[in-house]
């Protein structure tokens, strides 16, 4: 078996020297007589010798390191094996998803997952399901480092009372809205009134629409509201409670939106902007037309 050295492989062996010693066609480190060998196949033994030098200089990896099973892959990598390459990127991930400390995510799950990716084309979760379980994540990462930074820090006790507090006001009025007359809630919790029905198109998660809308906390204060009478964004860029109540309506139609925390901006609110966190949300909205999502389309940022 021959090997093809790229230029820059042999200029590199040449500048660094690879630790042969002064007197490279002697015996070898590892019982080879160099003298017996050509040139390349003094130059493959230097390059496998700096490759370890390499693994050594990584003393976390040369404690793990068995060169039987370096071998073994090696030889599989002459022979193009791809079989193992399975190998590799199981071990990849594993690594990947074992030095990941903050989701602890559960091992078993993802190897079922995965073989079952195998087999199916869908895993059975909507793009909303996905966002949903994303948001939520997220959440509950975010409120774990905020309660160990709030052992110390006064700023992160402030925002843990925060959101409890605002958790507890956007239960209360939504409870109160729910008890309304004309008051329609879904599956997801999201809360609405039809002021206006519409008669035209009714618009899909991949789509663009063009909206009249005012923003509002439970309190009544505007957070924001389209300009000039229209805005225009995508749909999958906006909070799920607003993409969900959107596509439930047609062109023409009119509807109020009463978003829970985890269908608006969760219990992060926008740091520094306008909506606290766990804040429950108002959406007065007018549907004016729907348009196919296009390519490399300049979008107006969603509502927030």
């Amino acid at each position: 078996m021959t090997f093809r050295i790229l230029p820059f492989a042999l200029a590199a062996l040449l500048v660094v020297g690879v630790g042969c010693g002064d007197n490279a066609t002697t015996g070898g480190a590892s019982g080879d007589d160099l003298s017996e060998m050509n040139a390349f196949e003094q130059l493959a033994y230097a390059l496998g010798f700096e490759a370890a030098q390499g693994v050594k200089a990584d003393s976390a990896s040369f404690k793990f390191f068995e060169f039987a099973t370096f071998e073994e892959g090696f030889r599989d990598g002459l022979n193009a094996d791809s079989s193992r390459l399975a190998y590799l990127f199981g071990y990849e991930m594993g690594n990947r998803l074992g030095r990941d400390t903050t989701a602890n995510l559960d091992a078993e799950i993802f190897l079922r997952a995965f073989r079952a990716g195998l087999d199916s084309d869908s895993s059975g979760l909507s793009d909303e399901d996905l966002q949903r379980i994303s948001t939520t994540v997220q959440d509950s990462i975010s409120i774990r480092q905020l309660r160990q930074q709030a052992l110390t820090d006064t700023s992160a006790q402030r925002m843990l009372r925060d959101m409890g507090t605002n958790a507890a006001a956007a239960t209360r009025f939504l409870g109160e809205v729910a008890g309304r007359s004309g008051v329609t809630k879904t599956s997801s919790g999201l809360l609405y009134t039809v002021e206006e029905t519409g008669s035209g198109a009714s618009p899909s998660a991949a789509d663009m629409v063009v909206v009249n809308y005012v923003g509002k906390l439970a309190d009544g204060t505007i957070f924001d509201q389209s300009t000039d009478g229209t805005a225009t964004f995508a749909l999958a860029q906006v909070a799920p409670g607003f993409r969900e109540g959107v596509m439930g309506m047609k062109v023409g139609g009119k509807r109020t939106l009463y978003l829970p925390p985890d269908l608006g901006y969760g219990q992060q609110g926008t740091p520094g902007g306008p909506i606290p966190p766990n804040a429950a949300l108002v959406f007065e909205v007018e549907l004016l037309d729907v348009q196919p999502m296009q390519q490399n389309m300049q979008m107006q940022l969603p509502p927030q």
